[in-house]
C-alpha cells in the first residue's frame, strides 16, 4: 500500500512566541526541531511522500526543511519527498485571509485538485505573478492561451530570464500591474494523474532528483501541463 502524509505547520502560538515565531520550528535536543518527531515517525514508518502545510513566518522552519530532508544528493528514499505547501491569502470575500487553522489550510488548497480534475490535466502547476527582482529565484513558464504550459525555465538568469517574459493579464491582473509582474513563477506545487507521476518518475527519469530542473520542463513537450 502505497501513502502520503500531510503534517499542518505552524499554528499562531502565542505561548511560544518569544522563544520562535512559528511553533514546531522551536529546537529541542540541541539541532534538532519540533517537526522533526512527526518527520521521523514518517520516515520509520515507510511514508517518504510528505507534505508540510506551513502558516506565517515559517522562513526559519522552511530553511530547516530544506536542509534537512532533501531526499536526493546520496540520500536514497527512492520517489520520496517532503514539500512544503507554503501559507497563502486567499482572495475573493476572505480577501488576505491566512490559514484559520488546520482545516483550513488543506480546505485552501482543495481548489488545485478541483481546476485539475476539471480540465483533465496531466499535471497542474500552481504559480504566481512575479517581478524582475526575484523571478531568477524561481521556475519561470511561458504558456499558451489555453493556460498550457510550452515552457519551462528552472532558476533562469540574464537573456534567458528576459525571454520567460508574459502577459500576465491573463491571470486577471490590471494593466499597470502586469508591466510590473511579468513572469509566472512556479509555487513548487505539483499535482499529477497518478499514471503520468509513476511513468515519470520510473521509467523516463528513473535517476532524476528535482521536478523543477528535470521532471517539469521535460514533461511540458509532450504532457498536458496546466498552470492554476
Amino acid at each position: 500500500m502505497e501513502a502520503a502524509r500531510c503534517d499542518i505547520a505552524g499554528e499562531d502560538f502565542s505561548k511560544l512566541f518569544q522563544v520562535s515565531e512559528n511553533q514546531v520550528s522551536v529546537p529541542i535536543g540541541g539541532h534538532y526541531r519540533l517537526i522533526d518527531v512527526p518527520m521521523s515517525n514518517c520516515i520509520n514508518s515507510d511514508i517518504r511522500k510528505i507534505f508540510m502545510l506551513t502558516q506565517f513566518n515559517s522562513f526559519s522552519l522552511n530553511r530547516h526543511l530544506a536542509r534537512t530532508y532533501n531526499f536526493g544528493n546520496g540520500m536514497n528514499f527512492g520517489d520520496g519527498f517532503a514539500d512544503v505547501l507554503a501559507a497563502t491569502q486567499t482572495p475573493g470575500e476572505a480577501r488576505k485571509r491566512w490559514f484559520q487553522g488546520t482545516t483550513d489550510a488543506v480546505r485552501q488548497f482543495i481548489w488545485v485538485f478541483e481546476k485539475h480534475s476539471d480540465t483533465r490535466a496531466d499535471i497542474t502547476v500552481s504559480c504566481v505573478p512575479m517581478d524582475d527582482s526575484r523571478a531568477s529565484d524561481y521556475g519561470l513558464m511561458k504558456i499558451d492561451k489555453t493556460r498550457c504550459i510550452i515552457h519551462f525555465a528552472e532558476k533562469p538568469k540574464g537573456p534567458q530570464l528576459k525571454a520567460m517574459q508574459v502577459d500576465t493579464f491573463l491571470f486577471g491582473l490590471s494593466e499597470q500591474d502586469a508591466l510590473r509582474y511579468p513572469y509566472i513563477a512556479s509555487m513548487g506545487v505539483h499535482v499529477f494523474r497518478t499514471h503520468v507521476l509513476l511513468k515519470l518518475l520510473r521509467w523516463r527519469h528513473p535517476s532524476s532528483n528535482d521536478f523543477g530542473s528535470e521532471i517539469i520542463p521535460s514533461a511540458v513537450t509532450d504532457h498536458n501541463v496546466q498552470v492554476r
